[in-house]
C-alpha cells in the first residue's frame, strides 16, 4: 500500500552504514506499533526518538544514523515532526 504522506529528505552528507551508502531517508505518519518498538536510549530525548523510529523506517537500527551530518539530523527532525502533531481538520490562518 502506498502511503500519500510519506516524505523523503535527501541528505546534504551522504551517509555510510556497513558498507552501504544512504543519499535519502524516508519518513511516514507513524502508527502507535512503530513508536512503542523504538526506545530512545537514557540522554537521547526527542531527537534520539525521532532518529530512531526513521531509521527503523528505512530498516536501519538506531546506531545507523549516529554519523549523520548535523544539518541533516535537523531537517530530518524538522520533516518528521509534523507527522506527531495531531490533526483536528482545522486550517492555519495566515
Amino acid at each position: 500500500m502506498e502511503n500519500k504522506e510519506e516524505k523523503v529528505v535527501p541528505l546534504g552528507e551522504p551517509l555510510e552504514y556497513q558498507g552501504e551508502k544512504i543519499t535519502e531517508l524516508r519518513m511516514w505518519r507513524p502508527k502507535g506499533k512503530l513508536l512503542r518498538k523504538h526506545k530512545p536510549a537514557e540522554g537521547d530525548g526527542s531527537i534520539g526518538l525521532i532518529l530512531g523510529i526513521v531509521a527503523g523506517m528505512n530498516g536501519l537500527p538506531a546506531d545507523a544514523l549516529d554519523d549523520l551530518d548535523g544539518a541533516d539530523v535537523m531537517e530530518v527532525v524538522a520533516e518528521f515532526s509534523p507527522f506527531l502533531e495531531k490533526r483536528t481538520g482545522a486550517r492555519q490562518s495566515a
